[in-house]
């Protein structure tokens, strides 16, 4: 029993050994101890130094003769205790570094894959792959005026919109309220389109944001329009959770729509 509790708070099988047979005999000298045990005179004395070490046993030497005594059964309780006491400060110690460790898990393990696109043709590209989203929904931000789409892309986009109600793509929207965009919920209905308008004050910038799946796209409509394509669950749901914040602030606006 007694080495069995001695394994299980890390002490080896031959120094239990050793440990129970002082407790068994009670003082022993070495040599009394090799004759009851299987082990060197080598490893014994090298065991009895381990357990003297650990504080399970004294040395005392009388007359030129070094004997060993088993120190109170006590100790173990002490040892459990010491244990106990690190485990649980270097819990507390983890708990207080687990963010950062996580952080640094996800940095090594999950880093985002990034494509770049340029020009009208690979832009398309792009934009096919909005519509191999697996969740049917979309969230979106779309650029201030609308005339970025029909410059880079002609009538290709408007196909492009109409295919996207026909694979069953919902896309939710924030749109600046620009004149020349489609203000008809017939048409926005059939491309599976559910906006908030905000005003072209609210979001002046000609960058459309866009998060399906586990990625992000920005595309900048400029005079050399360009996107990225951002692959990570993370920061994917990051924009969506931020477009949900964004989008109950986007709804408290008054847009009335008034282009004469």
């Amino acid at each position: 029993m007694t080495e069995n509790i001695l394994k299980k708070i890390g002490v080896t099988s031959d120094e239990a050994h050793i440990y129970q047979l002082l407790l068994l005999r009670g003082t022993q000298t070495a040599g009394q101890l090799i004759q009851l045990t299987p082990h060197s005179r080598s490893l014994t004395y090298k065991l009895l130094d381990k357990l003297i070490d650990r504080g399970y046993v004294t040395k005392n030497i009388e007359h030129g003769v070094a004997t060993y005594t088993p120190n109170s059964p006590d100790i173990l309780l002490q040892t459990i205790d010491d244990r106990l006491h690190t485990l649980q400060s270097t819990l507390q110690t983890l708990n207080n570094n687990l963010p950062t460790m996580r952080a640094q898990h996800i940095l090594a393990t999950e880093r985002p894959t990034i494509e770049t696109y340029e020009g009208t043709e690979e832009l398309k590209e792009l934009y096919e792959d909005n519509l191999r989203a697996h969740n049917k929904v979309m969230y979106f931000l779309r650029p201030c005026l609308t005339n970025g789409y029909k410059k880079i892309f002609g009538k290709w986009f408007s196909h492009f919109l109409r295919r996207q109600g026909e694979v069953g793509l919902t896309a939710y929207g924030i749109t600046p309220d620009d004149p020349s965009g489609n203000h008809n919920p017939a048409i926005d209905k059939e491309r599976g389109i559910r906006r908030t308008w905000v005003h072209t004050s609210d979001y002046s910038t000609q960058v459309e944001l866009k998060s399906y799946d586990d990625r992000l796209s920005i595309v900048m409509y400029a005079t050399k329009p360009a996107g990225v394509l951002i692959k990570n669950a993370m920061i994917a749901h990051a924009f969506q959770e931020l477009f949900l914040l964004a989008k109950k602030g986007a709804e408290t606006i008054n847009v009335s729509h008034d282009h004469a």
